[in-house]
């Protein structure tokens, strides 16, 4: 359901205003055959007697409607499914305050095609007149320059199309959705209008089948001759003319809004052209500026060689001019003619200005001098031994940073030797404790045997491996032991001649 903020035509305003295209939801529920309820929200900030209001449309196309035009609830329910969107695109309503909106994109669209039109005749025109730059004033040149390499006007072409372009699309997505909804609602009520699928398309067949449907007393439903049965078939097949013509004009619709897209997509693809050639107009004359430029510096250049040429030439005689008029007792108490004078000034500063022209103008000279100056330079360097303080420094500089470097890397060496150390720790702390933990269930039980010589006064005991323990013999004395891992047995309370032992390993309990 699509509804409109607008603005009266009689305020001058509302072209300034956007315009808002509002999309709500319609919740419909048909109870029975003679009811049905629907809810959707008010217009925002309008008056309810709005002519543009959904509701009100409904009521108008009711008036409107001639009589026997509403056969039954199907028939109002596409009346508000066909208003829901006829608000978009019906233009007729003289009453309606609402903005043409249709008209506006298509207005929009032409206005922004004529727009395009002349800046394109506008261009044609520039560069017409660019082709004779080489004729015009500065000023002139200057002046179609900076038209040519002004765009945003074209961008803010650019960017109405765009959204124009968007906002179709988003309208022709939403007429969509309603088509399928509107499809969706025919599909059921077909069924309910016709739930045994007896009905066909066609009026004449669907009497004729109606005529060959059995009477009550054979399938116990309807005879066909019954007003009931004429009725049903009636508001059927009303229905579905109803439901052709709405679908048809949904159609019509996204059409005219496929037409609108299509126009808009054809002036945004001109827009784009008319862009494109004007920044190639633009690259154009800004390259042309750029060779005037660098034919004014070159121009430029040539006026500071002569002004360094006249300085060349007249710079040693006036120096000459100079000395021979300093006010001395060496100069100035002698009388010298100009001849004498030219003599001392002319040939020097022939030499000074040949020599001058010479390393200016040819590049040959340059290079043996400056190949000279640095055998020279590196001879005095070598010999003097400037070179070898200057290594001497740098080494020591060099000296001083690997120093620094090896210092440091020491000092990571050592941090990752406590962290290798204490890694080790700890991988040995853990093998210790692994090999003690598998030790300790496994505990040996030692079967300890004592007997004198002669193998009278027998004691046995039964004892853990590595534990100290004794026995006492029979009629003998008491006698201490003890017994290593392996169940090695070790008298310990002094010599006993006359006594022997023995140990052995016992599984098991003893």
């Amino acid at each position: 359901m699509m509804q409109y903020i607008h603005i009266p035509y009689n305020n001058m305003e509302w072209v300034e205003v956007p315009k808002v295209i509002m999309v709500d939801q319609l919740w419909m529920w048909i109870l029975d055959k003679n009811t049905i309820l629907t809810s959707f929200p008010q217009r925002y900030g309008e008056d309810r007697q709005n002519a543009s209001g959904v509701h009100k449309s409904i009521r108008r196309r009711l008036e409107q409607a001639k009589s026997n035009q509403i056969r039954s609830v199907f028939d109002l329910a596409l009346v508000i499914l066909d208003e829901c969107a006829n608000d978009v695109f019906n233009q007729e309503a003289a009453q309606d305050p609402k903005p043409p909106i249709i008209d506006i994109f298509s207005r929009s669209i032409g206005d922004l095609a004529h727009r395009q039109k002349l800046s394109r005749d506008g261009l044609r025109e520039l560069t017409a007149s660019a082709s004779l730059l080489h004729k015009s004033t500065p000023q002139k040149a200057r002046r179609i320059v900076q038209q040519l390499t002004r765009v945003n006007f074209e961008g803010l072409f650019l960017d109405d199309i765009t959204k124009i372009v968007d906002e179709l699309n988003i309208m022709i997505n939403n007429s969509r959705q309603h088509r399928d909804i509107i499809g969706k609602f025919i599909q059921h009520a077909e069924n309910i209008l016709n739930p045994e699928g007896l009905l066909k398309d066609e009026k004449s067949r669907a009497f004729d089948t109606a005529d060959s449907i059995a009477s009550p007393s054979e399938n116990g439903k309807f005879s066909t001759s019954s007003t009931e049965t004429r009725l049903a078939i009636d508001q059927f097949f009303w229905f579905q003319r109803q439901a052709g013509d709405l679908l048809i004009r949904v159609d019509n619709r996204i059409t005219e809004l496929l037409g609108l897209l299509n126009r808009a997509e054809k002036t945004s693809k001109a827009i784009n052209e008319l862009h494109t050639l004007i920044l190639q107009q633009a690259s154009v004359l800004q390259a042309w500026q750029a060779g005037e430029e660098v034919g004014e510096s070159l121009q430029h250049g040539r006026s500071i060689m002569v002004f360094t040429i006249v300085t060349i030439i007249f710079l040693p005689l006036s120096f000459m001019s100079s000395v021979f008029g300093m006010n001395n007792s060496n100069i100035g108490d002698n009388q010298m003619s100009f001849r004498e004078q030219a003599n001392y000034m002319f040939p020097i500063s022939a030499g000074v200005i040949l020599i001058s022209i010479i390393f200016a103008f040819w590049r040959f000279p340059r290079t043996i001098f400056w190949s000279a100056y640095k055998v020279t330079e590196t001879w005095l360097l070598v010999n003097t031994g400037l070179y070898g303080l200057w290594l001497y420094l740098v080494e020591k500089s060099q000296f001083f940073k690997i120093d620094v470097l090896l210092n440091k890397l020491e000092q990571n060496i050592e941090e990752m030797k406590e962290e290798s150390i204490m890694a080790r720790f700890a991988v040995l702390a853990v093998a210790l404790y692994a090999a003690l933990a598998q030790a300790a269930p496994a505990q040996t039980n030692c079967s300890v045997q004592i007997q004198d010589s002669a193998g009278g006064g027998t004691a046995a005991a039964c004892s853990e491996a590595n534990v100290s323990a004794g026995v006492t013999l029979v009629n003998g004395p008491h006698v201490q032991y003890t017994l290593s891992p392996t169940c090695e047995l070790t008298i310990t309370n002094g010599p006993f001649d006359s006594v022997t032992a023995t140990a052995s390993v016992k599984n098991g309990a003893c």
